[in-house]
């Protein structure tokens, strides 16, 4: 019988700190993985950033397009598009989705997913609350990679 794989989280550290730099690298690694053919839901800490992130998808690249919706609160966009974004608790539709978490803590969702990756802005608070979650990720079996990026 095979063994499946650990579930993987990859840490992108940000290597300074620009204003709305969490939500541009987002938007660049939301373009990778989309590419890759994955499914992606990008969980966010609030409407107004759900908004802004949503927002900024449509403006970040101008050669190209990343097919998104929010998520509303019954969940509405979930099927439709191969990019969610929501600040309510996702669940994979397929099993080869990506969550990508822009929280401070870890999502609750978080075990269901194969792939989970986790964006650190280059703030003290910030490393701080990803410290935690990167000892959360190890405590529980995950394979973690982290990934020194520029905005």
């Amino acid at each position: 019988m095979a063994q499946s794989s650990p579930p993987r989280v990859d840490f992108y550290l940000l290597s300074s700190h620009v204003p709305d730099g969490k939500l541009k690298f987002t938007c660049r690694l939301t373009k990778k993985i989309h590419g890759l053919g994955k499914r992606v839901s990008i969980l966010v800490d609030s409407e107004n950033t759900a908004r802004k992130l949503d927002d900024l998808l449509w403006t970040f690249d101008q050669s190209s397009f990343v097919p998104h919706a929010r998520q509303d609160a019954a969940g509405a966009a979930k099927g439709t598009a191969p990019v969610c974004i929501t600040h309510e608790s996702p669940s994979p539709s397929d099993p080869d989705e990506v969550l990508l978490s822009l929280l401070q803590g870890v999502a609750d969702c978080a075990q269901r997913y194969k792939r989970v990756a986790e964006l650190v802005d280059n703030d003290p608070a910030e490393k701080r609350a990803a410290r935690e979650r990167f000892r959360y990720y190890r405590d529980s079996g995950f394979k973690i990679e982290t990934h020194e990026v520029s905005v």
